[in-house]
């Protein structure tokens, strides 16, 4: 297992005035993808935390974000230690 620290975008609109990045730590497998550490993040410290995916496996494209500002698939990239998560602006 490896901890990873990442950033995350997030936005309630009957509680924020704006989107805030929040900071979360979760221990994931070694070489997992940024959809596993959201799912840690829901699963083990935040479940209202939402986001979409189906497939898992680079298909569908419905897990697609923003990971350091650049377009992935979340099921696709590799997580790193650092890395801030928005939203995509590609829907």
């Amino acid at each position: 297992m490896k901890e990873f620290t990442v950033r995350v975008s997030r936005f309630d609109p009957d509680e924020d005035r704006a989107p805030h990045l929040e900071t979360y730590t979760v221990k994931v497998n070694e070489g997992a993808r940024v959809l596993n550490v959201l799912h840690a993040i829901h699963d083990e410290l935040d479940p209202t935390l939402s986001y979409r995916y189906s497939c898992s496996s680079g298909q569908c494209g419905s897990c697609a974000v923003r990971v350091n500002g650049e377009p992935v698939l979340a099921c696709m990239e590799e997580a790193k230690d650092g890395i801030t998560i928005e939203p995509s602006t590609l829907m």
